[in-house]
């Protein structure tokens, strides 16, 4: 009939309703205790990062506090040594100061080396007929004693007179050294090819003039048979503007093979002023 339930029926529908109702429920409390374990998952997690960053903040700020403490550290080390130099530095002045006499506060002038320089490398003022400079024979470049000098170094006379005998013809050669030089230097010497003449009439002749003045800055002993021993000079010139060298002395051998000198000058040198 309608409208009318079994007791049963109705007993069974409330029940299954109820337990409807009751896995529902369930399934809500379950719901929100996962949401409620994910937040608080999500929670935790937060603050153990926060926790994370603060304890790493303050790991830093103890590691800073560390490096500023050892930098001051070292400062005042550095500042104490600085310190102990500066007085060690000031007691060595104060003594230098107690040993030396005092000096100008300027400083001392550099000083300059003065240089070298063959006078064969110069061009000449003026360059006589009857002079030479260098050789490429060995019996000029050496000497009667066999020493051996430098041959583009070497002055010597000459002579296109043939004639048996001595040729004292001057022969001059002029240079500008301009006040440059202090010295000349160099070594006169019998050359080997000479060393047989024996004719003691004749004399050789090295001279050095200042040319503007004529005044005669140095004259060598006459080199012929017998002075076997080379003679080194060296010359003031510092005050000569233009300066001249005379050399003579040719021997002939009668048999037409030329002039020979019996005088050579070897290395003449200038040493430049200071």
């Amino acid at each position: 009939m309608t409208g009318i339930h079994h007791p049963g029926l109705v007993k069974y529908e409330r029940r299954r309703i109820m337990r409807t109702e009751g896995y529902k429920t369930g399934l809500k409390i379950l719901v929100v205790v996962v949401v409620i374990g994910i937040i608080i998952k999500i929670i935790s997690a937060v603050a153990v990062d926060i926790t994370a960053t603060r304890l790493a903040n303050i790991q830093k700020m103890e590691e800073r506090k560390a490096a500023t403490s050892q930098r001051t550290t070292y400062k005042e080390k550095d500042e104490k040594s600085d310190s102990a130099k500066t007085m060690v530095v000031t007691t060595a002045n104060a003594d230098s100061a107690q040993a030396q006499p005092a000096t100008s506060m300027e400083s001392a002038p550099v000083v300059k080396e003065p240089t070298k320089t063959l006078l064969s490398k110069l061009e000449p003022l003026c360059h006589g007929e009857y002079i030479v400079i260098g050789t490429k024979n060995k019996d000029i470049s050496k000497d009667c004693l066999g020493n051996i000098y430098r041959s583009d170094s070497i002055f010597y006379p000459t002579s296109d007179w043939y004639h048996p005998g001595l040729s004292n013809t001057p022969n001059e050669v002029e240079y500008l050294i301009a006040y440059k030089y202090a010295t000349i230097s160099g070594t006169v010497y019998l050359p080997w090819y000479s060393r047989e003449e024996d004719e003691p009439l004749y004399e050789s002749k090295f001279e050095i003039y200042n040319a503007e003045t004529d005044e005669l800055l140095y004259s060598a002993p006459d080199i012929r048979k017998g002075a076997y021993d080379p003679v080194k000079f060296e010359v003031d010139i510092s005050n000569t503007r233009i300066m001249k060298i005379c050399l003579s002395g040719v021997w002939y051998r009668g048999d037409c093979t030329g002039a020979n000198p019996i005088i050579a000058v070897a290395d003449l040198t200038l040493t430049s002023k200071s």
